[in-house]
């Protein structure tokens, strides 16, 4: 049997026993021996892999037959009993190991010729086998391995890893086939030298005279020019960049390995200049040789072989710790010729940068600590990727750290000296270019050698310009100080500011108020229009608000609904708008891809025979109102449509003959009487501050929003008269005619650096909409404008910048939560108007309108600024062939069903590589998950509608990604892939059904980040709870649970939540059955944590164990029951349960009796019943419980009339605040 058969007879073997390891009926000490004894055999493989490789010679034959005989007889062992063959094969190979040392000894000093020959794949198959021993040899006996042989071990693993890169890199490459051939048969010898080592390190792992043979291996220059010459005859593109720095890095690391640090200082820039000089070679620019002509090139190689040759030499003296003094004048001469190298390519090509006109001026501090916190974790996360850039990464984080502090410094005080705001947009230019330069170290787009070049370009503008900032500190140069300035750092923090009242404050128009209901509720008794007209900022919505939400008008009215029109309206829009409102859900999401047909015709059936109340705020074209009104029935029922406009003329053409309701402006004691309400509630305005406060109400005209604007800004020191001088000082005289733009100048003026990007933000969404706070905040901290800290998560903070904002004046509570919070918000129109202006002054975004662009256009539009805002037509987007190497942020409003050609898609994604923050959540991108994404790998806000069945495992390489939504996905779950565990910065996953493949219960895999996830599907038992466990820090978990009940008697499980310690929201749906067995005892017990303050359970039977146990939560504030049943339909209260409990809704329950306790629901504030048909009646002694303010009751028709009676109680009681809203027909 020669070397090849008992190769193949040694691989039946090993497969043989992989079967039996995985039988059952096996015992513990023969499965242990099994791995034992497949590692044995493997080395035995190994042994006779390196046996084909020589070619046979008469001394050594007998040797090699010997051996290749005696492993025949460890093959032929014929023994039925496993356990007995297992110990005798090890016995048999543990006598075999002095005669393979022996053998090893000879193949390693060997003077016989190596077979020629053999392709890419044996290669391979050689070197996989001995990284597959030699990796399982430390993991398995690293116990009984000497320390400096495990030294020695993972240097031959780092060495085979970089010749297998390089054997697959070269093989499909690689244009010279001689120097390919030469090149593999010099790498099977050194395969089979590293093959020999390992096989000894088997035979003995503690002989350390073993690290003599594996120092032996240092390769002599000719055998490092060989490496180099196949690298650089391999032709590479650009995506292969990871594995082309891979290969480079490894290969310049691996010559200078054994040197000691104090040398490896000397010749630092030596080895980032040979890793340039590599890589150009690998992947000149097109036409480069043409261009430059062959000499260049061969000047290169010169270069490239000498200073390989240099740093081979310093191998003499293997404790040497200094070069000698001809060793310096060597290294200095080799620095010059590689500089001299470096200055010719640069003459050759061009070095492409950014337009400095699209880069941002807002905020420039925060960019900069976004910047560093970026660099900082990319040199922690992905430093192997990055390896040919690393040392010059490291120093432009070192320099804008130094420099950051004097910036801010500069920046805050706002001085207008000229030179000092050239200096700092200077600065921030370099530091825009640095984060390109930087981010396309990790993108395919440049070779690595032009990303060196960029980033030395940037260190030297750094160098250039670090003196001239300098030189401006030590000249303190900052005197010129708008009036009244303060630092950010004596600023009211927001969690200082004043508590934000989400009532707004309503002065004056009562008789306009009055007037307007009177026309609503009387009068004619067809459909009829009442308009609201008045010029910006004057209080036309104030005005409509306070009419909708009067509650004559809701008694009146069976169906209400509020849309926000603008100038820039979508009919669809508006239908999804009112349906959403009338409905009481977001529709959508329900109806995502409904037709505006059927939207219309949806709403005509659901106004059809009820009085309805519509209010379309903020129109300014009849169109809109034309598309609306053909789904607006007219029963002669009193219903009314209510418009805020400011053309008069609109409103007349709408209704011809009818008196619009016009807006007189706030008297001065009416202005006086707002701003003091805005800014002390009823506690009165300070003695020594009555003067100069009603001088400011003065200078306001009549403008309710230049009140408010103004008390936004007085708010930031209530108390202090000189602040209020400074103000009133400051505040323009022609308010009125521009419409509060001064004001609104005056307030962006003062509002800390921190918050303007957060403002301006406002404008990147379409006028009058409104805005989840969620997806505000998570876009504001993937944008960077946050900044957490130790104490604080971003999301905290982010909401802390918005309640800020809130204070000011500047943005409006459009949405409460159920726990109070503010769910949804917008800014007036005039504030959007702002934001849009300033944005183009500052260059903070820029939309693009459908005039912006040609479909049939020959040539791409390229963007240059920062953040793009698209509102035209997707598909004609999509066809101009966009691209934005500089765009950072995408982000897409309006509703397009229509899916896109792949094809323009694909080049969409390549068009984009360097975003943060890509939201095309309205956009209907595929049937399928675009795979393209993936390349753009500095994601971290993703926000795309697909219909996919999943996710490719790919995703992985979004590295820096934190909030991934998958909107419209299959009804079907979609299995996460196991590498979602990887993506260590998630912290928000919304993806409407998924679930998780079979994966290993391995602790470090975890998502420490994690706070929010939507939507697994959980079911009970231990698996679940060893899933969340990897979700330590989770905050909100919305989930699907799904348990099969086979037997009616079977017992009925639910997921162990208690795990959780941090959970906070929680929203369970059972998407079986509703599961209702035969006693209490088969009913879940539930498991939730303490930290619990909101709970949503749907289509569940809830027992009286069940119920009691959510009673006893601790911190529950909010409870949300939907489509569920108590068993017996019943609820028996106790008391002490419910404690902290603010509100609480039952939503389509089966219950007909509710029996409170004595004291029931002690902190209730807002009770919801829908659709709860068989209730009887509502408890009595709710209208005892004094914290309860509102009651709403729809569509319960036994329980109506004692909400009725508790609502009379109350009103005779004096409780004037107490409301009640009753729904019924």
């Amino acid at each position: 049997m020669d070397a090849e058969q008992i190769s193949g007879g040694l691989d039946y073997l090993l497969g043989a026993l992989e079967r039996l390891h995985i039988q059952p009926a096996f015992s513990a000490p023969v499965k242990d021996k099994i791995p034992d004894l497949h590692l044995e055999l493997r080395f035995l493989k190994l042994i006779s892999l390196c046996l084909r490789k020589y070619e046979e010679s008469a001394d050594e034959d007998i040797m090699m037959q010997s051996i290749m005989m005696k492993i025949q007889a460890v093959l032929e062992t014929e023994i039925e009993d496993v356990e007995i063959l297992t110990c005798t094969l090890l016995e048999k190979i543990e006598n075999l190991k002095p005669e393979v040392k022996d053998i090893c000894d000879v193949l390693w000093n060997s003077s016989l010729g190596y077979m020629a020959g053999g392709t890419s794949d044996e290669i391979m198959e050689f070197i996989d086998l001995i990284l597959w021993n030699m990796r399982d040899l430390l993991n398995w006996k690293a116990d009984h391995i000497a320390a400096s042989v495990k030294k020695h071990i993972k240097a031959d693993l780092e060495v085979l890893c970089f010749i297998g890169n390089v054997v697959n890199f070269t093989a499909k490459r690689c244009t010279n086939q001689q120097k390919l051939e030469v090149f593999w048969t010099c790498t099977q010898f050194i395969v089979v030298k590293e093959a020999c080592l390992s096989v000894m390190y088997w035979i003995d792992a503690n002989d350390e005279n073993l690290a003599t043979k594996s120092d032996d291996k240092t390769y002599d220059p000719k055998v490092i020019e060989m490496f180099v010459g196949v690298l650089t005859a391999s032709k590479s593109s650009q995506y292969e960049k990871l594995m082309l720095s891979e290969i480079v890095t490894s290969l310049v690391d691996l010559l200078q390995e054994d040197l000691l640090s104090p040398m490896k200082a000397h010749i630092a820039i030596l080895c980032e200049g040979l890793v340039f000089l590599i890589a150009f070679l690998m992947n000149p620019p097109e036409n480069f040789e043409i261009e430059a002509g062959n000499a260049l090139l061969a000047e290169i190689d010169a270069v490239i072989k000498q200073v390989i040759s240099f740093i081979c030499s310093l191998y003499t003296d293997e404790n040497k710790e200094d070069i000698s003094s001809e060793e310096k004048v060597c290294l200095s001469s080799l620095k010059e010729k590689i500089e001299m190298v470096k200055a010719e390519v640069r003459e050759f090509v061009q070095i492409t940068s950014l337009s400095e006109s699209g880069f941002p001026t807002t905020n420039g501090v925060g960019f900069i600590d976004f910047l560093l916190e970026n660099l900082k974790k990319m040199l922690k996360c992905k430093a192997s990727s990055i390896t040919f850039a690393q040392d010059k990464v490291e120093r432009i984080l070192e320099e804008l750290q130094s420099l950051r502090h004097i910036i801010k410094d500069i920046m805050e005080l706002q001085n207008e000296h000229k030179e000092t705001e050239d200096l700092c947009k200077k600065f921030m230019n370099v530091a825009y270019k640095a984060e390109h330069a930087v981010n396309s170290c990790l993108v395919s787009e440049n070779p690595i050698w032009y990303d060196m070049v960029c980033l030395s370009h940037i260190i030297e503008e750094i160098e250039v310009i670090k003196p001239e900032i300098q030189e401006i500190t030590d000249q303190q140069m900052y005197k010129a100080r708008l009036p009244g300035f303060q630092n950010d750092s004596t600023l009211i923090l927001p969690g200082e500011a004043n508590t934000s009242r989400s009532e707004e404050v309503v002065v004056g128009f009562k008789d306009e108020s009055e007037a307007i209901i009177d026309r609503l509720i009387r009068g004619s008794k067809h459909l009829d229009i009442v308009s609201i007209v008045g010029m910006p900022g004057q209080g036309k919505t104030t005005l409509a608000k306070k009419v909708y939400n009067d509650p004559s008008v809701k008694y009146y009215f069976n169906r209400c609904a509020w849309c926000f029109v603008s100038q820039m309206y979508n009919t669809k829009e508006l239908l999804l708008d009112i349906l959403s409102d009338l409905n009481g859900l977001d529709v959508r999401v329900s109806k995502p891809t409904a037709r505006e047909e059927d939207l219309a015709e949806w709403l005509w059936k659901c106004l059809k025979g009820r009085r309805f109340l519509i209010v379309m705020d903020d129109i300014w074209d009849i169109g809109a109102w034309d598309s609306i009104k053909r789904s607006l029935p007219d029963d002669d029922n009193g219903s009314r449509v209510m418009f805020t406009s400011r053309i008069r003329n609109l409103v007349l053409q709408a209704k011809p003959n009818s008196s619009p309701c016009p807006l007189s402006p706030l008297s001065d004691e009416e202005s006086w009487e707002l701003l003091q309400e805005k800014l002390f509630n009823n506690n009165g305005c300070p003695s020594d501050l009555l003067e100069v406060g009603q001088k400011i109400a003065k200078n306001c005209k009549g403008l309710p929003l230049a009140v408010v604007l103004v008390a936004g800004i007085l708010a930031r020191e209530n108390n202090d008269l000189e602040w209020w001088n400074q103000v009133q000082e400051s505040m323009g005289s022609h308010i009125a005619s521009e419409g509060c733009m001064d004001m609104l100048e005056l307030s962006y003026k003062h509002l800390p650096h921190r918050l303007r990007p957060c403002f301006l933000y406002f404008g990147v969404f379409p006028e009058a909409k409104i805005i989840r706070v969620q997806k505000l905040m998570k876009l504001w901290i993937a944008e960077g404008f946050i900044k957490s800290d130790e104490v604080k998560s971003s999301n905290d903070v982010a909401g802390e910048y918005l309640m800020d904002l809130i204070d000011r004046s500047l943005v409006t509570t459009a949405a409460t939560s159920s726990k109070g919070e503010v769910k949804a918000c917008r800014i007036h129109d005039l504030l959007h108007d702002f934001c849009l202006a300033k944005a183009k002054e500052e260059n903070f975004f820029q939309w693009v309108h459908g005039h912006d662009v040609s479909y049939h256009s020959p040539i791409p539009k390229v963007y240059d600024e920062y953040r793009l805002c698209i509102s035209s037509e997707w598909e004609q987007f999509i066809h101009s062939r966009p691209a934005g190497p500089g765009v950072h942020s995408l982000l897409v409003s309006g509703i397009h069903v229509e899916r896109c050609q792949h094809s323009k898609m694909t080049s969409f994604f390549l068009g984009f590589k360097f975003l943060y923050v890509l939201d095309l959540e309205c956009i209907y991108v595929d049937d399928f998950f675009p795979e393209e994404i993936i390349l753009m790998i500095h994601l971290r806000y993703l926000a795309i509608w697909c219909c996919t069945n999943y996710i490719p495992s790919s995703i992985e390489t979004l590295w820096n990604l934190e909030t991934l939504i998958v909107k419209g996905a299959r009804i079907y779950s979609i299995p996460l892939p196991d590498t979602i565990w990887e993506m260590k910065s998630l912290r928000h996953v919304d993806i409407p059904t998924m679930s998780f493949r079979d994966y290993e219960n391995d602790e470090s895999c975890q998502l420490q980040n994690v706070e929010t996830f939507a939507t697994p599907t959980l079911t009970s038992g231990k698996d679940t709870e060893e899933l969340l466990r990897r979700l330590p820090r989770l905050r909100k978990l919305k989930c699907n649970f799904f348990e099969i009940q086979l037997d009616s008697e079977d017992p009925i499980g639910f997921p162990a939540l208690g795990c959780l310690s941090q959970l906070e929201s929680l929203n369970v749906y059972n998407c079986g059955d509703m599961l209702i067995g035969e006693n209490d005892d088969q009913f879940p017990s539930f498991s939730f944590p303490n930290t619990l303050r909101k709970l949503t359970l749907q289509n569940f039977c809830l027992t009286r164990d069940a119920i009691s146990a959510i009673g006893q939560l601790p911190n529950l504030e909010v409870l949300k029951l939907r489509k569920s049943a108590f068993l017996d339909l019943k609820w028996d209260m106790e008391d002490g349960e419910f404690i902290k409990l603010k509100f609480l809704q039952l939503s389509e329950v089966q219950i007909e009796r509710w029996n409170a306790c004595s004291e029931p629901f002690p902190s209730l504030q807002r009770l919801v019943l829908i659709n709860c048909k068989g209730l009887e009646e509502i408890p009595s002694s709710f209208g005892d419980i004094p914290t309860l303010k509102i009651m709403r009751v729809y569509w319960c028709h036994k329980a109506t009339s004692s909400a009725q009676q508790i609502f009379e109680e109350q009103q005779d009681m004096g409780n004037d605040g107490f409301e009640v809203y009753v729904l019924d027909d």
